[in-house]
């Protein structure tokens, strides 16, 4: 983190002719032997050997640029040279062929180094700009559900995840074109009267291509009444309890392969389709895993899941297109009451 308190060292020492002694080990000292800890990418989001060891600009997923403060830790450290020593996690052992220089005193110069940049204006407005602009779309976002919720009080949100597949790469206003003809089979077709709004977001995965994490918004009363109307076709005057009791668990497991069966017609059977869980599913096919966001806790948990998609931008997001949004929902609904 570059941004810390002024002036603040990661060591303090005491040189006298006896040697050199620590006194004190700052919180940027700590935190910088913590980053050093975490070597394997599954134990953190970003390492320091991802950071400090590669080349920042050719990440492991093409596509993204990281944010203003990790792009200056890894310039401020390659400029001191860090990718060429071996950290003991000792900030009084001394670095090979470094004249004694100590590991404590290098990671302080570093850390001034980014006391210094990190309080010039131009550091401050790009990472301001970049705050800014999420917290533009995450408002956007917030406004469409809020409006959805005015109009349809029990509706509900169901977060599916649809991507490109691992086949030959796709180009972004292709893939932009299935994902559109989806919604329009999900709002014509499959869940007309049903669908009242949806919101997507986009990432991209070598394994996956281009992901959108799709949240559908459907009218909760709706729902219940075609279900219930389904149920007493199907199974006449009673049918089973627990398919009564969860109309949304019903209606996912009758339209979930319909969904996948269309995604993989539109992609030419390259695409991968689940509901929102963790982890990936390695297999094609539409996971029975969801993520329900129903009354009463709706709105609070359809934001909350929202807020972490684009927040993560903050940290890591794609690079940006001219002419195609990362992001997008449906049309704004007319406003109910005053």
């Amino acid at each position: 983190e570059p941004k810390g308190r002024e002036n603040e060292c990661a060591f303090v020492f005491e040189k006298t002719l006896a040697g050199t002694k620590l006194i004190k080990t700052g919180r940027p000292g700590k935190s910088f032997y913590e980053l050093l800890k975490k070597k394997n990418p599954s134990q953190a989001f970003i390492t320091y050997h991802f950071i400090i060891r590669n080349n920042v600009n050719k990440l492991s997923q093409p596509n993204y640029e990281l944010n203003e403060k990790v792009k200056l830790l890894h310039d401020m450290a390659r400029g001191l040279d860090f990718q060429h020593v071996d950290f003991t996690g000792n900030p009084s052992a001394t670095i090979t062929n470094s004249n004694g220089l100590l590991e404590g005193e290098l990671i302080n110069a570093l850390v001034t180094r980014l006391q210094q940049a990190a309080g010039k204006k131009s550091f401050a407005d790009k990472v301001a700009k970049r705050k800014k602009e999420v917290g533009q779309t995450f408002t956007q976002s917030k406004n469409y559900v809020q409006r959805l919720y005015d109009q349809f009080p029990q509706l509900v949100g169901k977060s599916l995840v649809v991507s490109d597949g691992a086949g030959q790469p796709v180009k972004l206003a292709t893939s932009v074109g299935r994902l559109d003809k989806l919604i329009t089979f999900l709002e014509d077709d499959l869940l007309r009267n049903l669908l009242m709004g949806w919101w997507w977001k986009r990432e991209h995965l070598i394994e996956r291509g281009n992901c959108y994490h799709l949240v559908l918004f459907l009218d909760g009363q709706a729902v219940n009444d075609a279900v219930s109307t389904h149920l007493h076709q199907k199974y006449g005057v009673n049918p089973p309890p627990e398919l009564v009791q969860n109309p949304f668990d019903t209606l996912i497991k009758d339209i979930g392969q319909k969904i996948y069966g269309e995604w993989l017609h539109i992609t030419d059977g390259q695409g991968v389709c689940w509901w929102f869980t963790a982890p990936i599913p390695t297999q094609k096919s539409l996971m029975s895993e969801k993520r329900n966001f129903e009354p009463p806790n709706s709105v609070e948990a359809l934001l909350s899941f929202i807020e972490h998609r684009l927040k993560q931008d903050l940290y890591l997001r794609l690079e940006r297109d001219p002419k195609i949004p990362h992001f997008s929902m449906g049309k704004l609904p007319v406003r109910v009451g005053p």
